[in-house]
């Protein structure tokens, strides 16, 4: 292994370590506090590590794929994996075919341009 994999072997796994904190922090902050003004200042950070999350998660999994690969040959692990997966699919089904009101909806992206505009400047 070179000296460049190792080294980006470890900042993938850092990486993935703080965007995990950062994700789960602030959407746990969104789900406990129920005030869209809060929910709306710790957005940014949701977004922006959640796209970092993935970057390091991919890397991490390139990494890792041997020992990820080998998990799988578990019965129990393999029937762990597709449950999750179903259950991911399931809700996003869900989320995706939820009836929303179209002028709340409308109202709401109003308020976040509003508030994107203001916050650059605009």
């Amino acid at each position: 292994m070179t000296a460049l994999s190792v080294a980006l072997r470890r900042i993938s796994s850092i990486t993935l370590a703080v965007a995990f904190v950062a994700m789960a922090t602030s959407g746990l902050f969104m789900l406990a506090v129920d005030r869209f003004g809060s929910q709306l200042r710790v957005h940014p950070v949701h977004n922006v590590f959640g796209f970092i999350m993935i970057v390091a998660g991919l890397l991490h999994s390139a990494f890792n794929w041997k020992g990820l690969a080998a998990h799988f040959r578990l019965r129990w692990s393999t029937i762990l994996g597709v449950v999750l997966a179903i259950l991911m699919v399931l809700l996003f089904i869900v989320g995706i075919t939820r009836p929303v009101d179209v002028e709340v909806t409308r109202k709401v992206d109003d308020i976040l341009s509003r508030a994107r505009r203001a916050e650059h400047g605009d």
